[in-house]
């Protein structure tokens, strides 16, 4: 909360949570495009995996495709 309370007021503001969930949507965006491999807009399987495995986590094809149906 400290980082989006950036007034130090104590709480957080309409203003200050719009602007956090704006910055976090940029940063979702930028990972997004690193993973589209392909650049067509849409993460397929193996794009998934092998994101997957570059954070060192090991997924089947059958985890991967879930992912992508949800």
């Amino acid at each position: 909360m400290t980082r989006t309370d950036v007034d130090k007021s104590g709480d957080v503001s309409i203003d200050e949570f719009l602007d956090h969930i704006r910055n976090h949507e940029i940063k979702l965006r930028e990972v997004f495009r690193e993973v589209d491999r392909n650049n067509n807009g849409q993460l397929d399987v193996s794009e998934v995996i092998e994101a997957s495995k570059k954070l060192g986590i090991s997924l089947s094809l059958q985890e991967a495709e879930a992912m992508i149906q949800r």
